[in-house]
């Protein structure tokens, strides 16, 4: 019967080579010029029944290539199969095949995490379970069959055989620039992840995917009863759910982390809970507002807990759901044209990881995130005990003077501030509140609105004038005053560019900060600034207004 077909590859797969049960054998046909396309047929060999599945070389080329049939055929060469004829064409379309869908896996990894994609770690064994995880959840039916053949003896062999096609389409790719291989585990490229985040997503629609199992696999049930049909396929569903797969998220890492840094939880206890490798006996939260973090509109919380006898250990829980885009909407519309923030969640978040990360990396002092869990956008981090320059302000404002300390510290402040700024980087969310003083250090708390690109005079506007927010009405200016040039003049020591000086003395930086300021005290603060500009336009310093340099990571 072989011998009259004009195949160039033939190949046996199904239960018999996936899990070495079941008596009937399915065999694939690669033809050469199959008008029908794609064709189905059961024969009968004496006591041998044969599932036959007749496909034209070029629909099935396009299929592994373009997801022509939703992958459907690819399939049949992506997981294990006996080759009987042309093992070599077969050879590359599997490889082919997995290069193709590694890439989608990156692009919507990219997509997904942002900037941060550069900093993610993948076991090749994370492809696997993902091709698995989106194959069930198009076909549930499918579910049930991945479940079985990543179990036991004949799961452990097939996954073998499936890792080291894997890791034969991650050297492709790597040669082709898209990953970069640390170790045993694998890293997306900087230039992948800028053309991808440029380009955007070209959305693949399977063109008759949603057809192709009623078509390839229930074609005879259909047409003879679809009461029986449907009554099969809904017992097959629910079979299908009550199978469990391994969720591939336990092998992303991020980098300079040993074990998985995102957790699925179903709560910010669980998070925690899974973080702390001691037992917890008592776990309370509350709003990070009550205990002196942050304003009304915050999205952090203070969980505190007793681990193995240990009482009042905290962290801190924060959430990046996306209705706190109400937070940031009405701040970004007053300051159109001026500053542009991050409104997405997961955008956000990924800010948040990503320049903890690079400050933790050039020195600065910043909360350590001890885990994540990225699908309910929730992060944990170390609590810092300490007082926030907010508090200062406000009492040096209540007063109306300065203490030598109080001075100090505003001179660190504005000296951690010049510091990011000669990186290149900047903050985003400046206010006083977002750094707590400690130990003579200063933590940079509340990096969600941070980047690389931007305007940077943006952090030092609200950094200064800020601090008239907490002046009081009928109390003298002087306090606030002394502040603010202990801060600029710490700025301008630990090399902060001088322009960004000479812009927030420009009114589209004034107007914003007019409704929430004393007056009085921003006139004081901006003549200050233009004070202390033509100062160091006197001394001469070049050095200001050259280049940036190129943040590391």
């Amino acid at each position: 019967w072989l011998a009259r077909k004009r195949s160039v590859a033939v190949l046996e797969s199904g239960p018999k080579i996936w899990y070495g049960t079941g008596d009937r054998r399915h065999i694939v046909l690669l033809l050469k010029g199959f008008k029908l396309g794609v064709r189905r047929e059961t024969l009968e060999f004496d006591d041998l029944e044969v599932s036959c599945l007749q496909v034209d070389r070029r629909v099935f080329r396009q299929d592994v290539e373009k997801k022509f049939l939703g992958g459907l055929l690819a399939e049949h060469v992506m997981l294990p199969y006996r080759a009987i004829q042309g093992e070599q064409l077969l050879t590359r379309l599997r490889l082919k095949a997995w290069s193709s869908i590694i890439s989608e896996v990156l692009t919507d990894l990219v997509l997904e995490y942002g900037d941060l994609a550069e900093e993610l770690l993948l076991d090749p064994m994370f492809f696997l379970l993902e091709y698995a995880e989106r194959r069930a959840r198009i076909f549930p039916l499918l579910k049930k069959h991945y479940a079985t053949l990543f179990r036991g003896r004949e799961g452990s062999k097939n996954i073998a055989e499936l890792l080291k096609t894997c890791s034969q389409a991650l050297e492709e790719l790597e040669g082709s620039g898209v990953v970069v291989k640390k170790g045993r585990l694998i890293g997306i490229s900087e230039g992948f992840v800028a053309k991808t985040l440029r380009e955007g997503y070209a959305r693949r629609w399977p063109r008759v995917s949603f057809l192709a199992p009623f078509i390839f696999g229930f074609k005879r049930r259909l047409m003879s009863n679809i009461a029986e049909t449907m009554s099969f396929i809904r017992e097959e569903i629910e079979q299908a759910e009550s199978q469990e797969l391994e969720d591939p998220r336990t092998y992303l890492y991020l980098e300079g982390y040993e074990r998985p840094y995102f957790i699925e939880s179903s709560s910010a206890e669980e998070l925690v809970r899974r973080i702390e490798s001691k037992s917890i006996t008592r776990f309370e939260m509350k709003k990070s507002a009550e205990v002196g973090i942050a304003g009304v509109l915050n999205t952090s919380y203070v969980a505190s807990y007793d681990r193995d006898g240990e009482r009042g250990a905290k962290v801190v829980v924060k959430k990046f759901d996306d209705w706190t885009c109400f937070k940031w909407l009405p701040i970004a519309l007053y300051a159109l044209g001026v500053r542009d923030f991050a409104i997405l969640g997961k955008v956000r978040m990924a800010r948040e990881i990503r320049f903890n990360r690079l400050l933790q990396h050039y020195g600065f002092k910043v909360p350590k995130i001890l885990g994540a869990d990225w699908k309910r956008r929730l992060l944990v981090k170390e609590y810092i005990e300490g007082e926030t320059f907010a508090e200062i302000v406000r009492k040096v404002g209540f007063r109306g003077s300065t203490t030598a300390s109080e001075v100090a510290a505003a001179r660190m402040v504005g000296r951690t501030i010049g510091q990011v700024h000669k990186l290149g980087l900047i903050l985003g969310d400046c206010k006083p509140s977002n750094m707590i003083l400690r130990d003579g250090d200063v933590y940079l708390v509340d990096l969600e609105q941070s980047s690389k690109k931007g305007d940077q005079a943006w952090d030092l506007a609200v950094l200064v004038y800020f601090l008239a927010h907490y002046a009081v009405p009928m109390r003298p200016t002087k306090g606030i005053r002394a502040l603010a040039n202990a801060l600029l003049d710490g700025y301008l020591e630990a090399g902060g560019p001088l322009r960004n000086l000479l812009e927030v003395t420009k009114l589209k930086y004034t107007r914003l900060f007019a409704i929430i300021t004393l007056p009085l005290a921003l006139v004081e603060l901006v003549e200050l600034c233009k004070e202390k500009l033509r100062k160091a336009k006197a001394s001469q310093r070049p050095s200001d207004y050259v280049d940036r340099p190129k943040p590391f990571l």
